[in-house]
């Protein structure tokens, strides 16, 4: 939970398009670092670094991507998040929950 905790603090969600460069990269461990370094951009970002921060830490965790849902059910935004393995099950993480936002 601190691991959490402490990532989606320091994450600063934008879709400003000039930040999709840091997804490009010679290794996925190359985009990883770039990610969790500037800590910047999109929810597929965020989770992509949260994955590697609990791996890193030796929790089996993956990136979900699909669509939001409101309160009524209805099909939202296209979104990502993360899920990691408590011992028994997969348990979902919302990777921007305590981010900010930039406009």
């Amino acid at each position: 939970a601190l691991i959490v905790q402490k990532w989606s603090s320091g994450f600063v969600y934008t879709d400003d398009a000039r930040y999709d460069a840091l997804a490009q990269g010679r290794s996925s461990a190359e985009i990883c670092a770039k990610v969790v370094n500037h800590r910047l951009g999109l929810c597929n970002f965020a989770a992509l670094g949260l994955v590697a921060l609990l791996r890193a830490s030796d929790v089996a965790a993956r990136q979900v991507a699909g669509k939001t849902v409101d309160g009524l059910g209805r099909e939202g935004q296209p979104h990502a998040w993360v899920e990691f393995w408590d011992g028994r099950r997969w348990q979902e993480v919302e990777p921007l929950i305590h981010s900010a936002r930039q406009y």
